[in-house]
C-alpha cells in the first residue's frame, strides 16, 4: 500500500493502522477473507516531501538530476491543469487537498534527492532494495496506489523497477495517471500517448470515484499488446464530499473486488483466491 498527499506527516503511525482497517472494514463488506497483517506493507513517503527533508547523499549535482523526473519541465503545465481541476472545486477540503499535492507532486518531480528517498522505500517494500526484507524470488507483489503514491508507483515500474524480479498486479485509486500531461511529467517532455503499460504489470485495475474530480479513467490512456494487462477501469459512486479520500476507497465493494481478483490472479491457483464468505 503507498499513500497519497492527504497525509498528516507526524502521524505516520497512525495513518497505516487507518488504511490496514480501511482494507480489512472493505473486504468485510465484500464478505471476502482478510489479508494476513504478515502479507501486508505499508510505504510511507510523506516525512520525506516536507521543507528541510533529507533525501539522498549524492557526489555530484548530476547525480542528483539523474533522479528527477524526465519530464520535469512540464511542470508548469501540469501545474496549470490542477489549478483549472481545483478552479472547479468549492473552497474547501477538497481544494486545500489539491494545494498540498501540487506541492508534493513538485517536491518529488523537481528535487533528486527527495525522490530517490521516496524511491528507496517503495523499493524496498517490493523486496527490491539491498535493505529490504527479503521475499522469495519470483513471489508476486499486488500494488495497492493512491493518488500520487500511483505516480510515484508507475514512474518506478517505468524506471528503476522496470526488471523488477517479480510479477505486479496494480490497483490504483483516486489515480491522475490518465491525464496526458501527468504522464510527459513523469516520463519525458515528448512522451507518446498513449503511455505504455509497465513491462512487470500483468493485471491493472484502476477505480475511480466519480465524484472525485483529482481521479482519471486509464484504460484509454495506457497501451499494451496484451490484453491482460490493460487497465480496468472501475468508475463508480463512493460518495463524497471527501471523493478523493484513501479511507473512502479501500472501504469500498469496489476496490475490494478488485484487489481479491488481483490476488487471485497473482496466486494463479484458486486455493490462494480471497474466498467469499457464506
Amino acid at each position: 500500500m503507498i499513500h497519497g498527499r492527504d497525509q498528516p506527516v507526524a502521524q505516520r503511525t497512525q495513518v497505516e493502522a487507518t488504511w490496514r482497517k480501511a482494507l480489512a472494514d472493505g473486504l468485510r463488506g465484500a464478505r471476502l477473507d482478510p489479508i494476513p497483517p504478515d502479507r501486508q506493507r505499508f510505504v510511507w513517503y510523506a516525512d520525506l516531501l516536507v521543507p528541510g527533508a533529507k533525501g539522498c547523499s549524492y557526489l555530484s549535482l548530476d547525480d542528483a538530476k539523474a533522479d528527477e523526473a524526465p519530464g520535469r519541465t512540464v511542470w508548469p503545465e501540469l501545474r496549470s491543469v490542477l489549478l483549472g481541476i481545483a478552479a472547479q472545486i468549492p473552497a474547501g477540503a477538497q481544494r486545500t487537498l489539491l494545494n498540498h499535492i501540487m506541492q508534493d507532486t513538485e517536491t518529488y518531480l523537481s528535487t533528486g534527492s527527495a525522490a530517490c528517498a521516496v524511491d528507496q522505500r517503495l523499493r524496498r517494500a517490493v523486496g527490491e532494495d539491498p535493505a529490504a526484507a527479503a521475499l522469495p524470488t519470483g513471489v508476486p507483489v499486488v500494488v495497492i496506489a493512491h493518488s500520487l503514491g500511483s505516480m510515484i508507483t508507475y514512474r518506478n515500474l517505468m524506471g528503476k523497477l522496470e526488471q523488477v524480479g517479480r510479477p505486479v498486479y496494480l490497483v490504483t485509486i483516486g489515480s491522475m495517471l490518465g491525464e496526458k500531461t501527468v504522464q510527459r511529467t513523469l516520463l519525458g517532455a515528448h512522451a507518446a500517448y498513449p503511455a505504455p503499460v509497465p513491462l512487470p504489470v500483468l493485471g491493472w485495475w484502476n477505480v475511480v470515484n466519480s465524484r472525485d474530480k483529482i481521479a482519471f479513467p486509464a484504460a484509454p490512456a495506457f497501451a499494451t499488446d496484451h490484453a491482460q494487462k490493460r487497465p480496468r477501469d472501475l468508475v463508480r459512486d463512493l460518495g463524497g464530499p471527501d471523493a478523493h479520500n484513501a479511507t473512502r476507497y479501500l472501504r469500498s465493494v469496489t476496490v475490494s473486488n478488485a484487489i481479491a481478483e488481483a490476488w487471485c490472479m497473482a496466486s494463479k491457483k484458486p486455493a490462494g483466491c480471497l474466498e467469499k464468505k457464506s
